[in-house]
């Protein structure tokens, strides 16, 4: 015999059903906002941890913090629910002396599981199961007030910022405005998007940034990348980096496996690099040592070179070249002003293209490899040289002036002028090398 249920006992049993499916109050969310007088403050130090934290600048002369918890999902006892509501309405604040210290950290640690955390221990010490939460905070502060931030695993938002900041991030997304000079940055595993600041310092590791024109930048870094407009003096210690930017009023970097871009000018510039590349459009007086790297630049003052080893240096124009060593090299220079002194060379390929009517001074030390000197036709200029092997090309019949030419077996000496007393000399001793003088 079927049993069957009429339309109102129906109607009763799915009003039962709602009444038990909803909640009697909404305690997913919880808010608190405090509120402290700035007047005599010069810092703001905030904490935050798992918490997304957003800082907007104000004209109050007071700091106001407002945050915000939302439990996900609510699987744990009650008396859990309330110790960490209890403990996220007790968040720490403490002025002391000119400094608000903001713990936006109410999390100390957790273990999750099919992401639920099935145990956190809050920053209070006590320990709370099966509870799935979110925490938000913003700030109001005014732009004055200099900003130190120690950050994990969230998104921070800072508005535009008068006064320095000092930020230790991990596993953190920033995006900031404006910053004073004397700000410095600590990033790891991080991405940060930056607007125009001051004089600063950045120790980085595994991150990526982004930013308007800065002033003096001091770089420790690797495995990171730069993405700038202008610079003031920068210095890089690099490891397998990439930087790109605009321009910088002067450049140092000690670089490993790593690659920098400068789309527009450099001032004085210093490098010591390792397998990596740089390429600039325009740089003042450039100092190198390289080793298995590429140089490249449109236009250069002087070049002063310590060493180089198994690299390639082009640069189309420049005041002049003052080599002290290089090894299994390749030098491009599209034209010399001045003069070019290489000291010491060993199997490199020394390609100086063309000279300007005002170069004075050629003056080298080869062995192996290749040399080709490209002299104007209208250059008077006096030559001295002494071989051991290899061939020397030149324009013999330009020189009928003291010329003295004298080649036994594998040695040959030469000395003479193209016109009396010239401006211009080239003197060099080499062995082994194919040498072409005046293209």
């Amino acid at each position: 015999m079927k049993s069957l249920l009429s339309p109102s006992k129906l109607f009763i049993l799915f009003l039962l059903s709602q009444a038990i499916a909803a909640p009697a109050q909404d305690k997913s969310r919880e808010t608190f906002e405090k509120s402290f007088a700035a007047t005599d403050l010069k810092t703001v130090m905030l904490t935050a941890y798992d918490s997304d934290v957003k800082i907007n600048t104000w004209d109050s002369p007071s700091v106001k913090i407002h945050g915000e918890l939302i439990i996900t999902d609510g699987k744990g006892r009650t008396d859990d629910l309330e110790v960490l509501r209890d403990a996220f309405q007790q968040s720490d604040f403490q002025k002391n002396g000119t400094t608000l210290e903001v713990n936006a950290r109410l999390a100390k640690s957790s273990t999750m599981v099919a992401g639920i955390y099935k145990t956190v221990t809050l920053f209070n010490g006590k320990t709370i199961k099966n509870v799935s939460f979110k925490t938000t905070y913003e700030l109001w502060m005014p732009a004055t007030l200099a900003l130190e931030l120690q950050s994990k695993y969230n998104k921070i938002d800072v508005g535009n910022l008068a006064a320095p900041v000092r930020l230790d991030l991990y596993n953190v997304r920033l995006t900031m405005g404006t910053f004073g000079d004397g700000s410095s940055f600590k990033m790891k595993y991080s991405k940060a998007t930056l607007g125009k600041g001051g004089n600063s310092r950045f120790d980085v590791y595994d991150s990526d940034l982004v930013g308007e024109s800065l002033g003096n930048i001091d770089v420790v870094s690797k495995y990171s990348s730069f993405r700038f407009s202008t610079l003031g003096e920068a210095e890089f210690d690099s490891y397998d980096d990439d930087f790109e930017f605009a321009s910088a009023t002067g450049l140092k970097v000690v670089a490993k496996y790593s690659n920098i871009k400068v789309d527009g000018n450099l001032g004085f510039t210093n490098l010591k690099l390792y397998d990596t590349d740089v390429a600039a459009r325009q740089t003042g007086t450039l100092q190198l040592d390289a080793k298995y790297s590429k140089i490249e630049a449109a236009e250069a003052g002087a070049l002063v070179v310590s060493n180089t080893y198994d690299s390639r240096v082009a640069i189309g124009r420049l005041k002049s070249v003052n080599c002290l060593g290089s090894k299994y090299d390749k030098y491009n220079l599209g034209e010399v002003v001045e003069s070019a002194v290489f000291a010491d060379v060993y199997s490199s390929e020394i390609d100086v293209e063309h000279t300007s009517s005002l170069f004075t001074n050629f003056k080298g030390k080869f062995k192996y490899g290749k040399v080709t000197l490209g002299l104007p036709s209208s250059l008077q200029y006096r030559m001295n040289y002494e071989t051991t092997y290899g061939q020397v090309n030149f324009d013999s019949e330009r020189f009928g002036h003291n010329r003295i030419h004298d080649k036994r077996s594998d040695k040959s000496t030469f000395s003479g002028s193209t016109a009396p007393d010239p401006a211009c000399t080239v003197n060099f001793t080499a062995y082994d090398t194919r040498i072409s003088i005046g293209r």
